[in-house]
């Protein structure tokens, strides 16, 4: 399950076993707190990706303009709401996407080879 609060509005999403997601930037801050499970942030830095992992009732920010992935490692519930413009934009780090698009390609064919 996955919480996102923008604009006062709450939304709930699951997040499963090895998967990537955000693979973008965007104009807010963004605060989350994992509830449980476990997940990798990728984050852009100076001298390059750093990767830091969270698990349970722990609290993180991604920085308005900071290219991130998410990595979940597990099962995942986490809440996230944003702290900026009115008008919140997004859009895509195209190296990372890369990323996550070749691992979704490759999950999609894993699990055609388990389901025969």
């Amino acid at each position: 399950m996955f919480l996102c609060c923008r604009n006062n509005h709450v939304s709930h999403y699951t997040f499963s076993f090895v998967l990537f997601r955000f693979q973008y930037l965007h104009n807010a801050l963004t605060h989350d707190f994992v509830i449980s499970g476990k997940v990798e942030v990728w984050t852009l830095g100076e001298e390059g990706t750093i990767k830091t992992i969270y698990g349970p009732r722990q609290y993180f920010t991604v920085e308005a303009y900071v290219p991130h992935i998410l990595y979940f490692l597990e099962d995942t519930n986490m809440a996230e709401w944003y702290e900026g413009p009115s008008e919140f934009r997004l859009w895509y780090y195209h190296p990372y996407r890369n990323i996550v698009v070749r691992q979704s390609s490759k999950s999609c064919d894993d699990k055609k080879k388990l389901n025969g």
